[in-house]
């Protein structure tokens, strides 16, 4: 069983937001996959922020895929 993610859905506390990626993240998401430190996943860091907008633009594209069906 897959679940339905909402394009819309946030979670928010004091302290943290949590939310789908949105087209206009890239800055911010840049800022950490672009960190050449961070080596947790297995996809970072993003060589150019170019890179870090088509993965973007993917993520976002394969959400609303998912949330129409």
């Amino acid at each position: 069983m897959t679940a339905k993610i909402s394009p819309t859905i946030e979670l928010k506390t004091p302290h943290l937001m949590l939310r789908p990626v949105r087209l206009g993240d890239e800055k911010e998401i840049h800022e950490y996959a672009g960190d050449k430190k961070i080596t947790m996943m297995f996809w970072l860091p993003n060589d150019s922020f170019e890179e870090t907008c088509e993965i973007t633009r993917e993520t976002w594209e394969e959400m609303k895929k998912k949330a129409n069906n």
